[in-house]
């Protein structure tokens, strides 16, 4: 059995909906691994290879402007079907990404836009499944003038959030009781 890391409890808490398949992505901040002294990048390639096999892959990205390391968590079948949809091939286009090139296209592109950009490049939202309409209203809005705040800020239809917000609670919630009970990520991963 591979022992409980930090890297693992992030996994848990901060990727359960999308290991459940509910969810296209999830990013999180490796600091608290990296504080723990443990391997992040060992880590996020060991788990890569295991989570491979039910359809999800991790990718470490840089934010050197922010001095962090972000694990994105993803299924790459639905960030395909995201990035087919045509209104968000036209609002991806205009932050210079090509998703006529695939998604390793699209990571390569957000990868650099962390890397480069001063401000944290909000687009992220669709790599991490919000709905467009909200990522659109976050950009103009600056955050601000929000109808409902959670794992992302509302901007559209807060009822079909509320539930999705609710949904991924409660998978959260469930992953880490099962985890803590001994389940292996592996075994909860659908």
């Amino acid at each position: 059995m591979i022992s409980k890391s930090k890297f693992e409890r992030c996994l848990i808490e901060q990727c359960a909906p999308t290991l459940a398949g509910i969810k296209l992505g999830s990013l999180f901040n490796c600091a608290g691994a990296i504080a723990a002294g443990e391997d992040v990048v060992g880590a996020a390639l060991m788990w890569d290879e295991i989570l491979r096999a039910k359809g999800i892959n991790i990718r470490l990205m840089t934010s050197a402007k922010n001095s962090m390391i972000l694990a994105y968590v993803y299924r790459p079948h639905m960030l395909a079907q995201a990035i087919s949809d045509s209104e968000i091939k036209g609002f991806l286009k205009n932050y210079g990404y090509d998703t006529t090139s695939g998604v390793e296209a699209c990571l390569n592109r957000l990868a650099e836009r962390l890397e480069i950009e001063c401000e944290f490049p909000h687009e992220i939202g669709v790599f991490l499944g919000y709905p467009l309409p909200d990522v659109i209203g976050f950009i103009e809005n600056r955050g601000d003038n929000y109808r409902l705040s959670g794992p992302w800020k509302v901007y559209h239809d807060p009822l079909r959030a509320k539930a999705l917000f609710e949904q991924y609670n409660a998978c959260r919630q469930h992953y880490s009781m099962m985890y803590e009970d001994g389940r292996s990520i592996a075994s909860l991963t659908v």
